[in-house]
């Protein structure tokens, strides 16, 4: 399993406990990555053309392209500076393109270490 792989098994687990179907933030947050209609819009609107639909984000594989296809674009050292820690993706793509230099009100970066915690123990588990 690569490293990205893991983070984003903790990404799912912390957005939606694994559920591929998990609607939030009042319908507009939907998939096992939570992903809202402004994030596939941004990722189209980066890549040119319709790669992805509305109910992409109810695929988990189609979910994880978009969450790759938005960190490629706003995690990266050119925009901040350094390369890319886990902390900066997981508060970018809860936060938006400005996550990694607002303050973590949410203690998401908490919440997304804790569950790296279980998943990573399951995981070991497994092999």
């Amino acid at each position: 399993m690569t490293n990205m792989t893991l983070f984003l098994l903790v990404l799912i687990s912390v957005e939606s406990g694994g559920d591929n179907s998990a609607v939030g933030d009042s319908g507009r947050a939907v998939g096992c990555l939570q992903i809202w209609p402004a994030v596939v819009e941004d990722v189209n609107a980066h890549l040119g053309r319709e790669a992805y639909q509305m109910d992409d984000r109810l695929s988990r594989g189609k979910s994880i392209e978009i969450c790759r296809a938005y960190l490629d674009r706003y995690a990266t050292a050119a925009r901040l500076g350094h390369d890319p820690t886990w902390q900066d993706r997981a508060l970018i793509w809860h936060y938006g393109p400005r996550g990694a230099w607002i303050a973590d009100r949410h203690g998401y970066w908490r919440r997304w270490e804790e569950h790296r915690v279980v998943v990573d123990k399951h995981r070991r588990a497994g092999q």
